[in-house]
């Protein structure tokens, strides 16, 4: 799992560039991390979430199990969700659909087309349907605008690691912790 989440990454940035530095450099990656953007941004998405459950009900939420599997039961099962989904997907994810894909169509296309067409590429490969598919694209898209606004891949990561953190981490306890 977490080979598949690094290496699409990894491959493009070795195609892109020539040297590491060069990537770090230019798309962000020693920027400055904006914690004011991250939690004004995550507040927001979270206010846009209870809006979308609100709005579509119980459309398109038919994953009892909240997406996790039998694999993530136990310690170390939340150890591997954890180091999986709330670190190294936040980090490859970001490298690939903000840096790689959203910087490339920014430059041909404008911001806003970029931004809608890297999250709904950024959705799409989700593998999701219904509230799934549209939270994931509208995260997508607010990831891409705050890359642009501030520039720092690692901004967006932090968030990123962030909203994967407060998914994953209650998913779990729900799910798969024994309470009491």
């Amino acid at each position: 799992d977490s080979a598949a989440r690094v290496l699409p990454s990894l491959i493009a940035l070795s195609l892109i560039f020539k040297r590491p530095s060069h990537a770090v450099r230019v798309l962000g990656l020693n920027g400055k991390v904006q914690m004011r953007a991250i939690l004004g941004m995550f507040s927001l998405l979270m206010v846009m979430d209870l809006v979308l459950r609100w709005a579509m009900g119980s459309a398109g939420m038919n994953e009892p199990g909240g997406g996790l599997s039998l694999g993530d039961a136990g310690v170390w099962g939340l150890v591997f969700a954890v180091v999986s989904a709330c670190l190294l997907a936040p980090l490859a994810e970001e490298i690939l659909y903000r840096g790689v894909l959203f910087g490339s169509l920014r430059n041909r296309l404008g911001m806003i087309p970029g931004a809608l067409l890297s999250a709904a590429v950024f959705a799409v490969l989700h593998f999701y349907d219904g509230y799934g598919l549209l939270s994931v694209g509208i995260f997508g898209f607010f990831c891409a605008l705050l890359y642009a606004g501030t520039g720092s891949l690692a901004t967006v990561i932090v968030l990123h690691v962030l909203y994967n953190t407060a998914i994953k981490i209650p998913e779990w306890i729900v799910y798969h912790a024994r309470l009491g």
